[in-house]
């Protein structure tokens, strides 16, 4: 069976759609299984979204489409809010696609952050904040891409089944570094006025 990369890709954004995949890695691995491709290559996560994409504006239409785009910025724009009230000194950008505002169902919201506060006292006062479940972590990065540094800790906060991947950076030069940290690939970024600029340009 010749199976082509935009099949999986579709049945991948299918499976997710319905449900059955909690994240896009997931929807591929199954779609790659049921079309019986698990010897061949996978369809990348942008080829999926594109599908997710189509479908949700099939589905909804484009006001209905811009309308869910505006409710997905104000809650990003109010979890920004609430990180910028609570943490004194912040310096924050959101990361990827969010940037752009384009922010699908079931997405993880990646944010990087720098902060002169132990990771252990940002938590507690978050837990006080009530910003929703949290799970500290850590990611691995390029060193000769992030400035040098090897890992990074993280912050994984369910709000409101949104999902918020907090990177903390210990040098603030990587917050606003225009490059993905583990690829070196260019990358979207986008501070809190950037985001309310984009809400301010969305149709109510």
């Amino acid at each position: 069976m010749n199976t082509s990369h935009d099949e999986i890709a579709r049945r991948a954004a299918e499976l997710h759609r319905d449900g059955l995949a909690a994240t896009l890695d997931e929807a591929i691995r199954q779609a790659r299984r049921q079309l019986g491709t698990m010897s061949t290559g996978s369809p990348s996560i942008a080829e999926v979204r594109r599908h997710v994409h189509a479908m949700e504006m099939s589905r909804i239409g484009l006001d209905g489409w811009r309308a869910i785009r505006r409710v997905r910025l104000e809650a990003l724009d109010q979890f920004l809010a609430t990180l910028e009230f609570h943490l004194v000194d912040i310096e924050m950008c959101v990361v990827g696609r969010a940037a752009l505002g384009e922010i699908d169902q079931g997405d993880r919201i990646h944010i990087r952050v720098w902060i002169d506060e132990r990771l252990e006292s940002v938590v507690r006062v978050l837990e006080e904040a009530d910003v929703g479940e949290m799970k500290v972590g850590s990611r691995r990065l390029n060193p000769s891409i992030a400035c040098g540094v090897p890992r990074v800790s993280t912050l994984l906060i369910n709000s409101d089944h949104v999902e918020y991947m907090v990177a903390f950076c210990p040098r603030r030069e990587l917050v606003t570094l225009p490059r993905n940290l583990v690829t070196g690939s260019d990358i979207q970024l986008a501070d809190i006025k950037h985001v309310r600029s984009m809400l301010s340009d969305s149709p109510s």
